[in-house]
Order: structure tokens, then C-alpha cells, then sequence
């Protein structure tokens, strides 16, 4: 689809802005979507709209092939909800393309995070509204993970909870979705993203806390809320690829997190 016409929600966020980049620099027309102003480095167009309004949705979406779904808000879940409706009735009238990012996983973890359960919903409501679709499930992003592993932290100890993730470099994952926005609809689900490894909660913890130069002590806990849902989730298969683990450790874990916001 060499005349896309890509719309980007979420464009200014850790996910959306690199789908953006990457089909930026391959050449195609693409709107960043959000409610804030673009950021100063953005180059292509920008659309500011509140996805909860309706009709706001219709206008933003004139004039568009495809509308990459990055903006979510797992604490708010059934906004994500609302705002997949908006995008559905804006994509029947005008014929768009919807690239829906879900998780990797989730049937099982789906029972304990109300968040999982809302992305599942997404995904039918998607595939059964007659429109035309992509849905692609991601696994957890490196400095996602990251995030969860420093709120284990409590002062000399670093609570080990059973789980285990598969890391994703997110540029990656990007890229994947820059792929899917301009190639034909699934009209279903694309092969999982996943990173190429498989890890326990103990290697991850213990990796790193290496990269972070953290001596701490291990103390064994049962999985409670959010860490029950990480708990659930199954491997999967599908398409791997980007940095491993162990090297997004090495270059940017002392970095600046997106997923971690500041006082």
C-alpha cells in the first residue's frame, strides 16, 4: 500500500513514536494522534483529539487507509474499551484499516487483571465488527519489565515472585506493526511478537540487579494482583526477534524509563 495514508494513536508514547519513525523514514504519510501536542521532533502530521469523544474519532480518521492502536491505559481499562468502539464506527463509514496492538499470552492471565480482560474483549469486538483488521499480540517490553522488577525492590531485599516473561525489544515490535500498517489485513490475528528468549522471574531479577550493581537479598513471595496476572501468562510463538534480554541490560537499563513516570 504504497499510498497509505497511516494514522498513529498514541504517537507521542514508548511504542506509538517509534511506529511512526519507522514508517516516517520508509516514505509513507503518517498522522501522530494524542490528546498533547506533538512533540518538537515529530516530522510528520499531528492531530490532537480525545479518543473518548466520538466524534472527535470521525474527524481525526478523514482521509486515512490505517490507524495503528497504540494509546491504551491499563489503569483505565474500560476507556481502552470505549475508545475501540469510536475506532470501530469511524473505521466501518470509511473503510480504514485498524492494526490492533494486543498481549501475548493473556487467556489465562485475563482472569486476574481486569486490564487483560478488556484486551480480549478488544480483539473480538474487532474481528467481529466487519472491518478491516490486524491484531498483533506483543510480549512485555524490556524497560516494561524492567519497571516491574524496581517496584519489587524494598530497601536491603527484592521480593521473587514465579513468573515467566518473554522480553521484547520494542523497536523491534515496532517495526513489526510499521510492517503490518501497510501490508494487507489479517482480518484476524498476525503471529505474536515475541523477544527470542524465555526467562524466569529469578533470572530476570538476578540479571538485572547485575546491570543495576544491586546487592540484594532474594525473598520468595506467592504472586498477588498484578504479579498473579504476570503469573498466568503462557509462552507463545510466533516472530522473534531484536535485542536479547541481556543486551538491552547492557546498553540501556541505566537510561531514562518511558514506563516510569516522574514526581
Amino acid at each position: 500500500m504504497n499510498n497509505a495514508h497511516v494514522l498513529v494513536t498514541g504517537a507521542n508514547g514508548p511504542l506509538g513514536s517509534l511506529v511512526a519513525e519507522d514508517l516516517i523514514q520508509a516514505g509513507y504519510s503518517v498522522t501522530g494522534l494524542s490528546r498533547k501536542d506533538a512533540p518538537r521532533d515529530f516530522k510528520g502530521n499531528w492531530r490532537s483529539c480525545d479518543l473518548l469523544n466520538g466524534e472527535q474519532v470521525r474527524n481525526a480518521l478523514e482521509g486515512v487507509n490505517v490507524v495503528v492502536h497504540c494509546a491504551s491505559d491499563a489503569q483505565r481499562p474500560q476507556d481502552d474499551a470505549a475508545v475501540v468502539d469510536h475506532l470501530v464506527a469511524a473505521s466501518k463509514t470509511n473503510d480504514i484499516h485498524i492494526v490492533y496492538v494486543s498481549i501475548c499470552g493473556i487467556e489465562e492471565a485475563s482472569k486476574h487483571l481486569e486490564y487483560y480482560k478488556v484486551k480480549i474483549r478488544n480483539e473480538e469486538k474487532i474481528h467481529s465488527s466487519g472491518v478491516l483488521h490486524t491484531i498483533v499480540r506483543i510480549s512485555q517490553f524490556h524497560p516494561f519489565v524492567s519497571m516491574i522488577l524496581s517496584q519489587l525492590v524494598r530497601g536491603p531485599v527484592i521480593l521473587l515472585p514465579r513468573f515467566q516473561l518473554q522480553p521484547v525489544d520494542i523497536h523491534f515490535a515496532a517495526q513489526q506493526l510499521a510492517t503490518h500498517a501497510i501490508a494487507s489485513p489479517a482480518n484476524g490475528r498476525a503471529p505474536d511478537v515475541h523477544g527470542p528468549d524465555l526467562l524466569t522471574s529469578a533470572v530476570l531479577i538476578d540479571s538485572w540487579c547485575k546491570a543495576q550493581g544491586l546487592r540484594k537479598l532474594r525473598i520468595p513471595i506467592p504472586a498477588f494482583s498484578l504479579l498473579k496476572a504476570l503469573a498466568s501468562l503462557t509462552p507463545t510463538s510466533g516472530v522473534s526477534g531484536g535485542i536479547s534480554w541481556n543486551e538491552w541490560l547492557k546498553q540501556e537499563v541505566m537510561q531514562s524509563n518511558p514506563y516510569i513516570q516522574k514526581a
